[in-house]
């Protein structure tokens, strides 16, 4: 069987030192994935992004150059050559993260695990 905890798992780890100041990893456990954030503001918007209940579509728009007739051929055989290159195959950060973590019950608990993680990391960064 498996063992699932009920608390989220919050840590941290310092990377080398720089010349400035020291450098941190932060770490979130929770439903048996792991959040691995290099700073404060990439867990502030996995937060902003847990707390909407509904994202947008995550189709790529068309690229002005091939919806308007007005740019010249030169520019739309350009935009062709990169979406054919790329083909479109570049992932937002958030659509790498699994699904299930969605689904509402479990998308409470990574609410409560990131603001609690917020509060423990800007409280012990300015201390």
């Amino acid at each position: 069987m498996y063992y699932q905890p009920k608390m989220a798992r919050i840590w941290k780890e310092q990377l080398p030192k720089t010349k400035l100041r020291p450098r941190w990893k932060y770490h979130v456990q929770v439903c048996s994935f792991t959040f691995e954030f290099w700073d404060l503001a990439q867990v502030q918007a996995t937060l902003e992004f847990y707390q909407q209940k509904t994202h947008p579509s995550s189709r790529w728009a068309k690229p002005k150059s091939l919806q308007n007739e007005r740019y010249s051929a030169s520019r739309r055989a350009e935009t062709l050559r990169w979406v054919r290159a790329e083909g479109y195959v570049v992932q937002r950060w958030w659509e790498r993260l699994p699904m299930r973590l969605q689904q509402n019950n479990k998308r409470l608990k990574v609410i409560k695990a990131l603001q609690q993680a917020l509060t423990e990391f800007t409280k012990t960064e300015f201390s």
